[in-house]
């Protein structure tokens, strides 16, 4: 059975900094490089806001594709059991057989449940990250809300005390 490396898909789904994804590869020009993107996309927000969302829907294109290859991968297991214990009823040990056909199967689906899991908690973690996210670019938005706001609360006050006297 094929095994899919998940890392590269949650580094791009969480938006990860691309210094961090420099550290993780193994030549230094990637590194270079991906440090002078992660600069970059300091100085220009929208240009990072861009690349997030490209980054999302890449991630999202790449779950739907293993979850359709687990789904495909189950429907395979079922099918093959299905077979193989239409098989055994031809055999003389019978129960012998039956039951490798079913641990056949059950190791099939342990491993398609393994990827499923992992999968899941990627999503989770990915839905994390953008709420978390959320909250910090809501608690930023409040934050200068109250700063500007307590900036034209001195300036209003002195006009009013000039206007009392």
């Amino acid at each position: 059975m094929n095994r899919v490396t998940l890392s590269l898909p949650i580094a791009l789904a969480l938006a990860l900094p691309l210094t961090a994804l420099a550290q993780t590869s193994a030549d230094a020009d990637t590194a270079a490089s991906a440090a002078s993107d992660a600069a970059s996309a300091a100085s220009a927000p929208d240009a990072a806001a861009s690349d997030s969302a490209a980054a999302a829907k890449a991630f999202e294109q790449w779950d739907s594709a293993e979850r359709q290859r687990i789904a495909d991968g189950r429907a395979a297991a079922n099918a093959r059991y299905e077979q193989d214990r239409r098989d055994c009823w031809q055999r003389f040990a019978v129960n012998d057989c039956l039951n490798a056909a079913r641990d056949r199967r059950r190791a099939t689906q342990d491993a398609l449940r393994h990827d499923e899991l992992i999968l899941n908690a990627q999503e989770r973690q990915r839905r994390t990250a953008a709420r978390l996210d959320e909250i910090a670019h809501k608690q930023a938005e409040s934050a200068a809300r109250n700063q500007s706001g307590n900036a034209q609360a001195p300036a209003s006050s002195a006009s009013s005390a000039a206007g009392a006297q």
